[in-house]
């Protein structure tokens, strides 16, 4: 109108390829494909994006990274950092893989690893503890009698009777 000022806003950017918008109206998102150097846009339905996770070759490496590093005090960054993910996002995408943290993973390795062992006959637990990263055997101990529902002792006795039979 006369008497107002005007402004004019001028934007330089490269062209898009899509748009992603969401509507009030109940379509829900929407992407807008196309647009720019003349082509109009058309919307697309998309589809809720599924939970991401870790592909097979990343999940791989942290496991091997975990069976390397047992008897190791392992923290989240080193786990990330075989993915090149944050340690948050990495958690989150280890979990959804996983259906379990990171770190109850490697618990599960490591008593299986001290189950493993026993059965194969090493008896001295104190051992057996630091292989698997339990500087405490005590606590061990009640980590692994929580687990297996029995006790290392008393796996190793079972370990004894069944190898005394055979003979």
């Amino acid at each position: 109108p006369p008497g107002q000022d005007l402004v004019t806003l001028h934007i330089y950017t490269p062209p898009l390829k899509s748009m992603h918008t969401f509507s009030i109206m109940g379509d829900g998102l929407t992407d807008w494909i196309g647009g720019g150097m003349g082509r109009p846009w058309k919307a697309k339905a998309s589809s809720p994006p599924a939970n991401p996770c870790l592909s097979d070759e990343q999940f791989e490496k942290v496991v091997h990274f975990m069976h390397a590093n047992l008897k190791h005090d392992i923290h989240l960054d080193d786990f990330a950092k075989q993915t090149g993910h944050t340690p948050a996002h990495f958690s989150v995408l280890f979990k959804n893989r996983a259906d379990s943290s990171p770190f109850h993973y490697l618990k599960e390795l490591r008593l299986r690893k001290a189950h493993q062992m026993i059965i194969a006959g090493e008896t001295n637990l104190g051992k057996v503890a630091l292989v698997v990263g339990y500087t405490n055997r005590s606590h061990f101990s009640e980590v692994f009698q929580a687990y297996w529902k029995q006790s290392a002792r008393e796996l190793i006795a079972q370990v004894k009777a069944a190898a005394a039979n055979h003979r």
